[in-house]
């Protein structure tokens, strides 16, 4: 059976669906975060790139399982509502900006909006599907994902060249609009105080370990210390609180006792972390070692994102033949193992543009297969009535990876990228230049393409690239080990 009778959620409002999600692929994946790159140059930070990512994909973690336990308590379309609200509000603010800092407020709650919507669809066609089909609808719901890139990378590269990226993104704010509970029954039945404690825990662990990995900032610095020493003891609340005085725990303590949800947890972690570590400066790299325009770069930037939802569907035709996962699974985990070695081979800076292609196309057929397959892993695990609550505990889980990765990326970045540049340039270099060059990707800023500064650049660059790519490795090794000891239940 396909489709399950509509649960309780469910009402005319949600027919609305289809499009807002269309929008969302275009919006999140495919243009947003090339405004970002160009925001952070034209306010001369662009080194902390790497940070403001990292402080979004926090809210990415912190957030899905609060939106996902007020759509369990509410209906499903006012959560929705309710980001495309932030989403429109965010888009103001952005393109409104006078300093990073203003825009980094609207990134960020653009980034709680985003994060919802994907989450919330993937809940809504959670609902509506049985275990079996299931990995197949989540990949087919990402379809427009395949073609919003390339008329996403066309339109970036006109708004770059004329207009600027101001009203690349103010363009979205213009067009994005388009249960009786008493008080107390409901802050307990959404858990407001786990999900205060969680938010909090999240934040203040991840976020001095961003600005210690990314900043100027150590972990000798006071503030950091405090920050994370906060951290740790909301984490230890989060867990005495869950154990002992919630009835609806957002955090249930028996998942964590359940082997597919914890390898499946642990897994998300070690894929995101992989992929926000390698192309977190990908486009950027694309900028300056290879001279790409902005449309070439985000056509590179995107391909992971087209390559993932192709993959998905036939991996979702096989489960459902096959009627298990764990085979499929164990494939794709592989082949992200080789996909990351061939980028370490091919994507260097003087490697032919196929290459660069190739590199990242096996790479993500084995992250399609993991995308569609580790979140219905995840669902079968648990009764249908918690889905929502265990696909944003894995979301929490795959988020926080992403956070870790960024910080990674940053940390190489802001360390090796000036030293190698100092180095490739030599002793009698303008320190100024190093300063420009590291901060700002803009064309008036970057030296002329064969000069040999931006040979420099170009190796420079490269050399960082290739230790996060290695990082990368690493991380993807525990999820092919962590897939072999997985059940392997009939889905149905």
């Amino acid at each position: 059976m396909f489709w399950y009778e509509k649960p309780r959620f469910y009402s005319h409002r949600l027919v609305r669906c289809p499009v807002v999600f269309l929008g969302n692929a275009l919006l999140d994946d495919s243009s947003t975060y090339a405004y970002l790159n160009y925001a952070a140059s034209d306010f001369e930070q662009f080194s902390l790139l790497a940070t403001l990512s990292t402080a979004a994909t926090i809210v990415n973690a912190v957030s899905q399982l609060p939106l996902s336990k007020i759509s369990d308590v509410l209906e499903r379309w006012i959560a929705i509502a309710f980001c495309l609200v932030c989403q429109t509000v965010a888009f103001v603010l952005m393109a409104a900006s006078s300093s990073l800092s203003m825009y980094a407020a609207g990134y960020l709650v653009y980034s709680f909006g985003l994060t919802g919507l994907n989450i919330l669809g993937q809940i809504v066609v959670a609902d509506l599907t049985s275990s079996r089909v299931r990995a197949l609808a989540i990949a087919c719901f990402y379809i427009p994902s395949i073609f919003a890139p390339w008329a996403a990378s066309f339109m970036i590269d006109a708004v770059i060249g004329t207009i600027g990226w101001r009203w690349g993104v103010g363009i979205f704010a213009i067009f994005y609009p388009g249960v009786k509970l008493s008080v107390r029954r409901f802050c307990s039945e959404i858990d407001l105080g786990g999900n205060l404690l969680l938010c909090a825990a999240f934040t203040m662990i991840l976020l001095p370990i961003t600005l210690a990995g990314t900043g100027d900032q150590t972990f000798d610095t006071m503030y950091l210390r405090v920050l994370l020493t906060l951290g740790v003891c909301s984490f230890i609340g989060l867990l005495a609180y869950e154990y002992w005085c919630v009835n609806y725990p957002v955090l249930p303590f028996r998942y964590f006792r359940n082997l597919t949800i914890v390898a499946v947890l642990a897994m998300a972690f070690c894929d995101y972390l992989a992929h926000f570590a390698t192309h977190t400066y990908l486009f950027s790299w694309a900028l300056v070692a290879r001279n790409f325009s902005p449309r070439e770069a985000n056509f590179l930037n995107l391909t992971n994102l087209v390559a993932q939802v192709v993959i998905g569907i036939p991996a979702g035709l096989l489960v459902y033949k096959l009627k298990k996962y764990k085979w499929v699974l164990i494939a794709g985990a592989a082949i992200r193992i080789v996909g990351y070695g061939v980028m370490l081979r091919l994507g260097g800076a003087k490697n032919p543009v196929a290459e660069l292609y190739i590199a990242q196309v096996v790479q993500d057929i084995g992250s399609g297969i993991l995308e569609s397959l580790m979140v219905v892993a995840v669902q079968v695990a648990v009764p249908h009535s918690e889905l929502a609550q265990a696909t944003s505990v894995f979301s929490l889980f795959r988020f926080t990876g992403a956070a870790v990765g960024s910080a990674v990326a940053g940390g190489i970045y802001n360390n090796l990228y000036s030293t190698k540049l100092a180095q490739y340039l030599g002793p009698d270099v303008d320190k100024a230049m190093i300063g420009m060059l590291v901060e700002s990707i803009a064309a008036s800023v970057l030296p002329d393409w064969g000069s040999p500064e931006r040979l420099a650049a170009m190796r420079a660059y490269s050399d960082a690239t290739r230790y996060l790519v290695i990082a990368a490795v690493a991380a993807s090794v525990p999820i092919l080990l962590l897939s072999v000891i997985l059940p392997n239940p009939a889905l149905v």
